[in-house]
Protein backbone atom coordinates (compact mmCIF):
# COMPACT_ATOMS: atom_id res chain seq x y z
CA UNK A 1 0.00 0.00 0.00
CA UNK A 2 3.21 1.97 0.79
CA UNK A 3 5.85 3.04 -2.14
CA UNK A 4 8.24 3.13 0.35
CA UNK A 5 7.90 -0.18 1.08
CA UNK A 6 7.92 -1.36 -2.50
CA UNK A 7 4.49 -1.43 -2.61
CA UNK A 8 1.82 -1.85 -4.96
CA UNK A 9 0.66 -3.64 -7.85
CA UNK A 10 3.11 -4.00 -10.51
CA UNK A 11 5.59 -5.48 -7.79
CA UNK A 12 3.45 -7.54 -6.74
CA UNK A 13 1.55 -9.28 -9.14
CA UNK A 14 3.28 -7.62 -12.01
CA UNK A 15 6.34 -10.76 -12.42
CA UNK A 16 2.65 -13.30 -12.29
CA UNK A 17 1.35 -11.64 -15.79
CA UNK A 18 3.85 -9.75 -17.24
CA UNK A 19 6.37 -12.65 -17.65
CA UNK A 20 4.18 -15.02 -18.88
CA UNK A 21 3.09 -12.72 -22.01
CA UNK A 22 6.61 -13.46 -23.08
CA UNK A 23 7.18 -16.24 -22.30
CA UNK A 24 4.95 -17.29 -24.07
CA UNK A 25 6.30 -16.44 -27.19
CA UNK A 26 9.78 -17.41 -26.40
CA UNK A 27 11.22 -13.97 -26.66
CA UNK A 28 12.50 -10.64 -25.03
CA UNK A 29 10.69 -7.34 -24.52
CA UNK A 30 12.56 -4.40 -26.11
CA UNK A 31 10.45 -1.88 -25.46
CA UNK A 32 7.55 -1.12 -23.22
CA UNK A 33 4.51 1.47 -22.83
CA UNK A 34 2.79 1.38 -18.83
CA UNK A 35 0.12 3.25 -17.23
CA UNK A 36 -0.53 2.67 -13.50
CA UNK A 37 -3.43 4.45 -11.19
CA UNK A 38 -4.50 3.99 -7.87
CA UNK A 39 -8.24 3.17 -8.54
CA UNK A 40 -9.60 1.80 -5.12
CA UNK A 41 -7.34 0.90 -2.64
CA UNK A 42 -5.60 3.54 0.28
CA UNK A 43 -2.22 4.15 0.38
CA UNK A 44 0.01 5.77 -2.17
CA UNK A 45 0.30 2.64 -4.85
CA UNK A 46 -1.29 1.83 -7.82
CA UNK A 47 -3.75 -1.43 -7.74
CA UNK A 48 -3.82 -0.89 -11.47
CA UNK A 49 -1.60 -1.44 -14.19
CA UNK A 50 -1.51 -1.88 -18.17
CA UNK A 51 1.47 -2.31 -20.27
CA UNK A 52 1.34 -2.69 -23.93
CA UNK A 53 5.17 -4.46 -24.23
CA UNK A 54 7.33 -4.62 -27.33
CA UNK A 55 8.42 -8.32 -28.19
CA UNK A 56 11.93 -8.81 -29.92
CA UNK A 57 10.27 -11.34 -32.12
CA UNK A 58 7.87 -8.47 -33.64
CA UNK A 59 4.88 -9.68 -31.17
CA UNK A 60 3.23 -7.19 -29.47
CA UNK A 61 1.42 -8.30 -25.98
CA UNK A 62 -1.04 -6.24 -24.06
CA UNK A 63 -0.64 -7.06 -20.26
CA UNK A 64 -3.08 -5.99 -17.43
CA UNK A 65 -4.02 -5.47 -13.82
CA UNK A 66 -7.59 -4.08 -13.02
CA UNK A 67 -9.24 -3.83 -9.82
CA UNK A 68 -13.45 -4.67 -11.13
CA UNK A 69 -16.25 -4.98 -9.34
CA UNK A 70 -17.30 -7.60 -12.10
CA UNK A 71 -15.21 -10.93 -12.45
CA UNK A 72 -13.42 -10.81 -15.64
CA UNK A 73 -11.35 -13.39 -16.90
CA UNK A 74 -8.33 -14.38 -15.35
CA UNK A 75 -6.51 -14.73 -18.80
CA UNK A 76 -7.08 -14.07 -22.50
CA UNK A 77 -4.75 -14.77 -25.22
CA UNK A 78 -6.16 -13.41 -28.51
CA UNK A 79 -4.18 -14.58 -32.15
CA UNK A 80 -5.20 -14.50 -35.45
CA UNK A 81 -6.64 -17.66 -35.84
CA UNK A 82 -8.32 -17.51 -32.16
CA UNK A 83 -8.78 -16.58 -28.40
CA UNK A 84 -8.38 -18.26 -25.25
CA UNK A 85 -10.22 -17.51 -22.31
CA UNK A 86 -9.11 -18.92 -18.95
CA UNK A 87 -11.92 -18.54 -16.36
CA UNK A 88 -11.96 -19.83 -13.22
CA UNK A 89 -11.78 -23.57 -13.78
CA UNK A 90 -12.40 -23.81 -17.60
CA UNK A 91 -10.29 -22.79 -20.69
CA UNK A 92 -12.26 -21.41 -23.22
CA UNK A 93 -11.06 -22.37 -26.99
CA UNK A 94 -12.35 -19.81 -29.59
CA UNK A 95 -10.82 -20.90 -33.27
CA UNK A 96 -11.31 -18.62 -36.76
CA UNK A 97 -13.15 -19.97 -39.25
CA UNK A 98 -11.79 -18.15 -42.15
CA UNK A 99 -8.59 -16.94 -42.92
CA UNK A 100 -8.84 -13.03 -41.08
CA UNK A 101 -6.64 -11.86 -44.30
CA UNK A 102 -9.32 -13.00 -46.42
CA UNK A 103 -12.08 -10.46 -44.41
CA UNK A 104 -12.77 -6.83 -45.93
CA UNK A 105 -13.78 -4.15 -43.54
CA UNK A 106 -15.04 -0.94 -44.46
CA UNK A 107 -13.46 2.48 -43.36
CA UNK A 108 -15.49 3.79 -40.16
CA UNK A 109 -17.44 1.28 -40.38
CA UNK A 110 -18.58 -1.18 -36.88
CA UNK A 111 -16.84 -4.33 -36.69
CA UNK A 112 -18.55 -7.39 -37.69
CA UNK A 113 -18.43 -10.73 -35.53
CA UNK A 114 -15.60 -13.05 -36.99
CA UNK A 115 -17.12 -17.05 -37.54
CA UNK A 116 -15.38 -18.98 -34.99
CA UNK A 117 -16.23 -22.38 -33.01
CA UNK A 118 -15.83 -22.43 -29.73
CA UNK A 119 -15.29 -25.21 -26.77
CA UNK A 120 -14.80 -25.57 -22.96
CA UNK A 121 -11.37 -27.72 -22.04
CA UNK A 122 -11.87 -28.37 -18.02
CA UNK A 123 -9.08 -27.40 -16.27
CA UNK A 124 -9.76 -29.55 -12.71
CA UNK A 125 -7.39 -29.51 -9.94
CA UNK A 126 -4.74 -27.04 -7.60
CA UNK A 127 -4.73 -23.89 -10.24
CA UNK A 128 -1.23 -23.17 -8.54
CA UNK A 129 -0.14 -26.79 -8.37
CA UNK A 130 0.06 -28.89 -5.57
CA UNK A 131 1.93 -27.04 -2.41
CA UNK A 132 2.97 -30.38 -0.61
CA UNK A 133 4.88 -31.51 -3.82
CA UNK A 134 6.24 -27.80 -4.29
CA UNK A 135 8.05 -27.61 -1.08
CA UNK A 136 9.09 -30.89 -0.30
CA UNK A 137 11.03 -30.57 -4.20
CA UNK A 138 12.01 -26.90 -2.80
CA UNK A 139 13.78 -28.84 0.70
CA UNK A 140 15.41 -31.45 -1.23
CA UNK A 141 17.42 -29.01 -3.71
CA UNK A 142 17.86 -26.51 -0.79
CA UNK A 143 19.22 -29.83 0.78
CA UNK A 144 20.92 -31.36 -2.47
CA UNK A 145 23.26 -28.61 -3.02
CA UNK A 146 20.82 -25.22 -3.82
CA UNK A 147 17.76 -24.45 -6.43
CA UNK A 148 18.25 -25.53 -10.17
CA UNK A 149 16.98 -24.48 -13.10
CA UNK A 150 16.99 -20.52 -12.41
CA UNK A 151 18.16 -18.35 -14.89
CA UNK A 152 19.14 -14.70 -13.39
CA UNK A 153 19.44 -13.45 -16.99
CA UNK A 154 15.81 -13.30 -17.15
CA UNK A 155 15.08 -12.41 -13.71
CA UNK A 156 17.36 -9.53 -14.45
CA UNK A 157 15.07 -8.91 -17.92
CA UNK A 158 11.62 -9.00 -15.79
CA UNK A 159 12.91 -6.66 -13.38
CA UNK A 160 13.97 -4.85 -16.20
CA UNK A 161 10.73 -4.84 -17.39
CA UNK A 162 8.70 -4.03 -14.44
CA UNK A 163 11.05 -1.11 -14.00
CA UNK A 164 10.63 0.07 -17.57
CA UNK A 165 7.01 0.28 -17.25
CA UNK A 166 6.98 2.47 -13.94
CA UNK A 167 9.41 4.53 -15.95
CA UNK A 168 7.04 4.95 -18.58
CA UNK A 169 4.13 5.86 -16.61
CA UNK A 170 6.16 8.63 -14.74
CA UNK A 171 7.55 10.22 -18.07
CA UNK A 172 4.33 9.70 -20.30
CA UNK A 173 6.20 8.25 -23.13
CA UNK A 174 7.46 4.62 -24.43
CA UNK A 175 10.63 3.06 -22.23
CA UNK A 176 13.61 1.16 -24.49
CA UNK A 177 14.98 -2.13 -22.88
CA UNK A 178 17.78 -2.81 -21.36
CA UNK A 179 17.51 0.20 -19.35
CA UNK A 180 20.39 2.73 -19.49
Amino acid sequence: MRRQFGGGYLLNWGPHIVEPAYWLLDTTVVSVCGFLQQALHCGDCEDTFFAQLDLANGSRALVEHTICPHPLPRWVIQGRAGAVLVDGDTIKIAEVEMDPASMEIAPNSMPVAIPCVTHDEPCPGPRYGDQTTIYRQLEVQLREGGVTGFDSGSALHLSDVLDAIRLSDEQGKGIKIPLD
